[in-house]
């Protein structure tokens, strides 16, 4: 009797783990979206001035972490560009904590920082100062939400959704949120500056869209700029002055300066 109540309490010991470990992965489910447009920008940050690391296709599946105003965080795609400095890496593993970044250089934006022996895979090392990686298993990047479609009965799951569910599929509002920009400033040298020169669009997917030349002829950049007030676009190719707020940046030639007014000279 012992020995049938002994087994009894094993097996519904055993049972009681399964069910355990059942609804662990139950709760832990991914929740996928599909994508509805041709050739959707995937970001490293949720806005559109964010640096584009790539591409989705129509019929795509990606995996989405949570909702944030008109955009969804989602597990960066395998297709993700991913460069870490090259001094930052040695033997496959990282040797001191570095920034994963969407381009080969500081101009680029941010995914995260990893910490020091990360293993790695290196998948372009043609460039003398950066190397192309496989995106991280942790590492996730930003799509318009507007683009994803999601199975109702999923989209309650998703973290930060509740308050922005009804503005799927809709055209959202124009927003007049700033956002920083994101790269390593050297503290302390912010001053206001007017500077004049042409105006020419540099790369896309850089923090810096545009930069400012000596002339026409001479494209020797005096400074890289942006403009969260100014459509720069509008003065490309064209002589200006310009006023707005510079900041040295560790490792570049030439100031940024972030743009407040443009004034055409004739």
């Amino acid at each position: 009797m012992k020995k049938i109540f002994k087994w009894t309490l094993l097996t519904i010991m055993g049972c009681g783990i399964l069910f355990t470990a059942s609804g662990q992965e139950k709760s832990s489910k991914k929740i996928l979206g599909k994508v509805n447009a041709q050739n959707l920008n995937v970001r490293v940050k949720p806005g559109r001035n964010y640096t584009s690391v790539g591409y989705i296709n129509r019929g795509d599946e990606v995996e989405i972490i949570r909702a944030s105003g008109d955009w969804f965080e989602i597990k960066a795609p395998p297709k993700s560009a991913v460069w870490v400095p090259s001094d930052a890496v040695k033997d496959g593993k990282t040797i001191k904590a570095t920034t994963l970044r969407g381009g080969p250089g500081v101009e680029h934006q941010s995914y995260l920082q990893i910490q020091p022996g990360r293993e790695i895979k290196v998948i372009d090392s043609r460039r003398k100062l950066w190397l192309k990686i496989e995106p991280l298993s942790e590492l996730t990047a930003w799509v318009y939400k507007k683009y994803i479609k999601v199975n109702p009965a999923d989209a309650s799951k998703i973290p930060g959704l509740k308050a922005t569910i009804s503005t799927i599929g809709k055209t959202p509002q124009p927003t007049t949120e700033e956002k920083p920009l994101d790269l390593p400033f050297v503290p302390g040298s912010e001053k206001n500056v007017t500077m004049s020169g042409v105006i020419q669009p540099v790369s896309a997917g850089t923090v810096v869209t545009h930069a400012l030349c000596k002339s026409f002829t001479e494209h020797s950049a005096l400074a890289y700029i942006a403009s969260q007030k100014v459509d720069l676009k509008k003065y490309s190719a064209q002589k200006v002055k310009i006023e707005g707020k510079s900041r040295l940046v560790s490792n570049w030639s030439v100031p940024v300066v972030e743009v407040e007014k443009v004034t055409i000279i004739k």
